[in-house]
């Protein structure tokens, strides 16, 4: 699941997980975040998030994910700065990642595949 209310990231990041042969739930912004997960949930191992979020921010949407299911996988992408407010909600650590903007497509999916594989050993 992808969740940004950039546009333009949102669908490149959506197409990258596509053509890379995973499946894609785009949500725009926080409630459709919440909204999209309920609806897919069981389908949803990883979630990638904008820090920044009109009316919350994607720490406090994952903590909220978390809740729910406490193995899914978090990738947070945003500017330097989205680091330091994961970091303020105890938001990096294991199962947690960060990758900044701007995005490169490849970056991107080698990161998605890294988490992936990592979640995958660590079922094994």
């Amino acid at each position: 699941m992808v969740v940004d209310h950039e546009l333009g990231d949102l669908e490149m990041m959506c197409r990258a997980l596509r053509r890379d042969g995973y499946k894609a739930f785009p949500a725009s912004g926080f409630l459709a975040g919440i909204n999209t997960f309920g609806l897919h949930q069981g389908d949803i191992e990883l979630v990638v998030a904008a820090v920044a979020l009109p009316t919350s921010n994607g720490c406090v949407l994952a903590k909220r994910m978390l809740g729910m299911n406490p193995n899914l996988k978090v990738l947070f992408v945003s500017a330097t700065s989205g680091a330091e407010v994961c970091r303020f909600h105890g938001m990096l650590g294991p199962g947690l990642h960060f990758l900044e903007k701007p995005l490169q497509r490849e970056e991107f999916i080698r990161m998605v595949r890294l988490i992936m594989e990592e979640a995958a050993s660590a079922s094994a």
